[in-house]
């Protein structure tokens, strides 16, 4: 019997687990187009998708204390970004503050990421909060990534298994589906977990009482290199921003996001219009 170097047994172990995959998700198809899937119709579960699978995939994860979930394709990696429980945001007009872990302990993941992507500058649609509170630590995050990437996951996804763990999301079953096809392959020494605790500043409230809130700029900077989308920066898209909505800082917001993304943000105006939007013009 032959025997081969280790970085050849390595390679073909990675080979066979591909070939494996791609036979699972043979499989999937045909269950879902038989009908087995008896939840959700096809045409519906497959118009839902909201991820391009290029782009990092940014999710909101409701551990403790709270994290910010990101898949960054190139370079490959993954982060868990630890919120601070007991840092201040700003939750609705300037004077209106609360802490972080009261914010997840009483709002739905919709307004959870509202207020995240406003005091952090980081567009965060995505949230998943699981009705059994995850540690937000090494050896937990890891067992978490292992069991999601494992060959089992695609049947939970589609036996709806996922779903009676899980409390309050808006990610949906295609795009689990993408980001465990992306995961499979992804090694566990990937996952770096990161702590933003430290990154706070003194906010005055209306009553001039002094508390700690997140330092949004140190975050932002922080977290700008996790959310580049490749696949942008090389097309080197130009965007100008035209702010029409009512509030002002709407565009600077805005700004950040695209920025963020890896676009080159060429301006910002305030439009004399007023409408319920912040418009993005790209060129080319």
């Amino acid at each position: 019997m032959p025997r081969y170097p280790s970085w050849k047994n390595h390679a073909v172990r990675k080979d066979g687990k591909n070939i494996l995959a791609v036979f699972i998700l043979i499989v999937l198809v045909f269950a879902i187009a038989n009908g087995i899937a008896k939840s959700f119709s096809l045409k519906k579960y497959f118009s839902q998708s909201e991820w391009d699978s290029k782009s990092p995939y940014v999710s909101i994860f409701s551990t403790s204390p709270p994290s910010i979930f990101i898949f960054q394709k190139d370079p490959e990696r993954l982060t868990v970004f630890r919120l601070d429980e007991n840092a201040y945001l700003v939750t609705g007009g300037k004077e209106t503050l609360e802490k972080t872990a009261d914010i997840f302990a009483k709002e739905d993941g919709e307004k959870i990421a509202k207020i995240m992507s406003f005091n952090l500058g980081v567009d965060v649609e995505k949230y998943i909060r699981p009705k059994e509170k995850i540690p937000a630590d090494a050896e937990s995050v890891k067992n978490l990534f292992k069991n999601f990437a494992s060959l089992v996951t695609p049947f939970k996804i589609i036996d709806g298994i996922y779903d009676s763990e899980i409390e309050n999301t808006n990610i949906t079953r295609i795009d689990l589906l993408k980001l465990w096809w992306q995961l499979k392959g992804v090694s566990v020494d990937k996952l770096e977990l990161v702590e933003l605790a430290p990154f706070k500043e003194e906010i005055i409230t209306g009553d001039n009482n002094k508390v700690l809130g997140v330092e949004e700029e140190s975050i932002r900077l922080l977290m700008g290199p996790y959310l580049e989308n490749r696949y942008l920066d090389a097309q080197k898209v130009d965007v100008e921003i035209f702010n029409e909505s009512k509030a002002a800082e709407a565009g600077k917001l805005a700004a950040d996001f695209a920025s963020s993304a890896g676009f080159n943000v060429t301006g910002v105006e305030q439009s004399s219009a007023i409408s319920e939007a912040t418009r993005i013009i790209a060129k080319d």
